[in-house]
């Protein structure tokens, strides 16, 4: 099942990289001024992505830029040759796309929305997928929500029209000191008018299913397990997993070596 799957990318020529932008499709998409790489702790926007990544072009090519952000978006680097399916380090198989996100989370795919969005207003080709860890997307997102739709408003703004499972407002706040026999109301410290009680894995589901409408490909199911760096100790990419290993860590019989995720060198 691992190698059809592998065999399923390779054969929509549309490999896997950590989070990826190729300079000749994401330069169609702006008209800002190129900037200089992002290095910040906030979470990056689809457009901060798009022009903060890129450098100027140089004789010899055009220079890569490594965003290093530890947050749903993982790593983020230009890639400067079209997307192809190659052989990666020993016997593990490497594949790239445009652009690859780790992390199929509300963050995760809502730049992957935006992006595609981008692509379709500009009508640029953009390979966008995302990794999840989890069996599903929402497998791993278990908790209930307070849900401001401000974001989502500005992401999908007719997402009231679309079954999106955002349906409970909040009637009221109330906040109570509990004793063993008397409770004492207090001011409460949170203002959710407008606000809706949500189920977060119903929600990112939804996004999911509106990610892929627009032409985003989610594979669950593949964790990146593994950094991988180049001979100048840069970070280059992820790979997954290693499966069929015995619990000693022994190989078993049905072992198979995971996929490098990367994008390709200059």
């Amino acid at each position: 099942m691992y190698r059809s799957l592998i065999s399923a990318f390779s054969s929509k020529s549309r490999p896997i990289s950590s989070c990826c932008v190729k300079p000749s499709s994401i330069s169609r998409l702006t008209t800002s001024p190129l900037q200089a790489p992002i290095v910040s702790s906030a979470l990056p926007t689809a457009r901060s992505l798009l022009s903060d990544a890129l450098d100027p072009p140089t004789p010899a090519g055009l220079t890569r830029s490594i965003i290093r952000h530890r947050g749903f978006l993982g790593d983020c680097r230009v890639i400067g040759r079209s997307r192809g399916y190659a052989s990666g380090s020993g016997d593990r198989e490497m594949m790239e796309y445009d652009v690859v996100i780790v992390g199929a989370g509300p963050a995760g795919l809502s730049a992957a929305i935006r992006l595609k969005q981008m692509c379709l207003e500009r009508n640029v080709d953009l390979s966008v997928c995302v990794l999840e860890k989890g069996p599903e997307v929402g497998a791993h997102i278990i908790s209930g929500n307070v849900f401001e739709p401000r974001a989502l408003d500005e992401l999908i703004p007719q997402w009231r029209h679309e079954g999106a499972p955002v349906e409970v407002p909040v009637s009221s706040d109330k906040f109570w000191l509990l004793t063993e026999s008397h409770s004492l109301a207090l001011p409460s410290p949170f203002d959710n008018k407008g606000n809706y009680v949500i189920s977060l894995s119903q929600l990112v589901r939804w996004m999911a299913s509106k990610a892929e409408e627009i032409g985003v490909e989610i594979y669950p199911g593949f964790a990146a397990s593994e950094i991988l760096y180049d001979a100048n100790d840069r970070v280059v990419g992820v790979a997954t997993n290693d499966m069929g290993v015995a619990k000693d860590g022994s190989k078993r019989e049905t072992f198979q070596r995971g996929v490098e995720l990367k994008g390709m060198h200059l």
